[in-house]
């Protein structure tokens, strides 16, 4: 009689332990699948040429800068979360990260810092500062553009002021 008992009371303790493991793994699942609502929900997908884009900048675009002569290219991503990464075609290793906000419909600002180099040394660093103006179909836009080049110490040794053109990239199907 006691051993029945005893397994009983294993076989009871087995059972409690299977459903604690079990409510732990749905209410692990359950954050899981929230997170990634939280996560996705909102969060644009690659734009596609033939879906139009939206009202924001959030994505990866094409840049041109005339004023810097027919060979200045340019990728900017911006993030949703307001931050932009950009990277240049430029021999001396330019990349901006920066900040965006959007301050009107189609208008957007953004800040950002570059550190120039020169024979592979850091020589110098631009402050940045551009508004942007987004086309009506959320596929291009024009941006004018001021930047401050200083050198390492903060000394100011010139501003550059310039219009840019931007082209979003969309998925090709």
């Amino acid at each position: 009689m006691w051993m029945k008992s005893m397994g009983e009371r294993l076989e009871c303790k087995s059972q409690t332990k299977r459903r604690q493991a079990c409510r732990f793994g749905l209410f692990a699942l359950t954050v899981a699948l929230a997170l990634g609502l939280i996560f996705t929900v909102g969060a644009p997908g690659p734009v596609s040429a033939a879906g139009g884009a939206s009202k924001t900048l959030t994505g990866t675009w094409h840049i041109t800068a005339p004023f810097f002569g027919p060979d200045s290219h340019a990728m900017a991503t911006f993030f949703k979360e307001g931050t932009v990464i950009r990277t240049s075609s430029s021999k001396n290793n330019v990349n901006a990260h920066g900040i965006w906000e959007k301050t009107s419909p189609n208008t957007f600002h953004e800040q950002n810092r570059e550190y120039v180099y020169q024979d592979e040394e850091l020589a110098l660093f631009a402050d940045t500062t551009a508004v942007l103006e987004l086309s009506t179909d959320g596929l291009s836009f024009v941006s004018e553009v001021v930047t401050v080049l200083k050198l390492l110490d903060g000394t100011v040794i010139d501003t550059v002021s310039f219009t840019e053109f931007g082209v979003r990239m969309v998925m090709d199907h």
